[in-house]
C-alpha cells in the first residue's frame, strides 16, 4: 500500500514538475542557408513588386518538444521565423513571374504591392517511445493590391508533420520549412498572382 503511494506521488511531481522544466530549457530551431539565384529569379520577374513584411516577434514561443506524448520538456523558438518566411514568399512569387522587392520609398504605398505577416506558427515535436513525430504549422495573411485597382485578401495555413526516430533542432526545423514553403504556395496561389499580372 505504501508503494503504490509512493508511485503515485512520483507520478503526481512528474506531471506537475515536468511543465515547470520545460521552461527551464529551450530549442532554439537554426537559419537555414538561402540560394543565390532568389535573386536572378526576382530580376528576372516580368513585374517588380514592392514587399511590405510585417515580421512576427522573433523571441516568442512557438512550441514544446513532448516527453511521452503530452508531458512537456523542452520549449521551442524560431529567431530566423520571419527570413523564411519572406524567403519562401520571395520563391513563389518569383515562380509566378512577380519579383518582391523591397519598397524604393516612404511616400506613401506604392501600387501594385504585396503586404504580408505570419498570423500564427507552431513547431511542436511528440515522443512516442519508439519514434517521434516533428509537426509545424505557418499560417499567413496577404493582401495584394494590383494596378488595376483589384484588392485580394487572403488567410492560408501550411503544415507538415513527419514520424522519424529522432526529432531534434534539425528536424523540426525541415517540418517549420516545408510548413513555409506549403503557406507561402498557398498564399500566392490564393492571391492570384498566377492568374494575371499587375
Amino acid at each position: 500500500m505504501q508503494q503504490r503511494r509512493f508511485r503515485v506521488l512520483a507520478l503526481a511531481i512528474a506531471i506537475l514538475g515536468i511543465p515547470l522544466i520545460a521552461g527551464c530549457f529551450s530549442t532554439s530551431l537554426p537559419a537555414t542557408p538561402e540560394s543565390d539565384s532568389v535573386s536572378r529569379l526576382v530580376t528576372a520577374a516580368e513585374v517588380q513588386v514592392p514587399f511590405y513584411f510585417a515580421p512576427p516577434h522573433a523571441d516568442e514561443r512557438r512550441g514544446y518538444q513532448y516527453l511521452l506524448v503530452g508531458l512537456p520538456f523542452s520549449a521551442v523558438y524560431t529567431p530566423h521565423l520571419s527570413s523564411l518566411v519572406k524567403y519562401n514568399l520571395t520563391v513563389q512569387a518569383g515562380l509566378h513571374r512577380y519579383g518582391l522587392v523591397e519598397p524604393t520609398t516612404t511616400q506613401g504605398m506604392q501600387v501594385p504591392r504585396l503586404v504580408a505577416t505570419v498570423k500564427d506558427a507552431s513547431v511542436n515535436a511528440y515522443d512516442f517511445i519508439f519514434f517521434r513525430r516533428p509537426v509545424a504549422s505557418v499560417t499567413l495573411s496577404g493582401t495584394y493590391y494590383s494596378q488595376r485597382g483589384k484588392v485580394q485578401e487572403c488567410e492560408v495555413t501550411g503544415r507538415h508533420g513527419d514520424y522519424k526516430v529522432f526529432a531534434f533542432d534539425r528536424e523540426l526545423m525541415y517540418a517549420l520549412e516545408k510548413a513555409a514553403e506549403d503557406a507561402a504556395t498557398k498564399l500566392i496561389e490564393c492571391l492570384g498572382l498566377d492568374q494575371n499580372l499587375a
